[in-house]
């Protein structure tokens, strides 16, 4: 894989409090995500009400982190500072299933042929500098 250790690094990550469970299992080493009660639907980005039936009632299930490469891109260039070292990168939109859609780091050759779309990932965690841990996706 591609991806240095990050233990170097420096994210400049300043959770919401509607984030805060996520990077508490992040911490954990579980990726953990939000589910409306109401609904009983899991949805992606954090926030403090369910987006499809406007409920307050959300708890936080534990998920496997596994899922398939919706979109990609390899960075040659980034305007961000914590970053600049490790191009090229990947960056990925990853489906986890249920309708979930996360991006991130993921670790993989900065190639077309290896990154791809409709590869299978799986969510792992890396210490980093400053901060806990942060999730970073690689083949399954």
């Amino acid at each position: 894989m591609t991806l240095p250790d990050l233990q170097t690094v420096e994210f400049p990550i300043s959770p919401s409090p509607d984030a805060q469970p996520f990077w508490d299992g992040v911490e954990r080493g579980q990726l953990v995500i939000p589910r409306c009660i109401r609904c009983d639907t899991p949805f992606w980005y954090p926030r403090n009400l369910c987006p499809t039936c406007g409920s307050r009632d959300i708890e936080w299930n534990p998920h496997h982190g596994s899922g398939t490469v919706h979109a990609f891109c390899i960075h040659h260039h980034t305007s961000l500072p914590h970053l600049r070292e490790f191009v090229p990168f990947v960056t990925a939109l990853v489906d986890l299933g249920d309708g979930i859609r996360m991006m991130g780091l993921i670790d993989i050759e900065p190639d077309p042929t290896a990154a791809r779309c409709d590869i299978a990932v799986h969510a792992t965690f890396r210490r980093c500098a400053g901060f806990q841990q942060i999730p970073v996706f690689v083949p399954s």
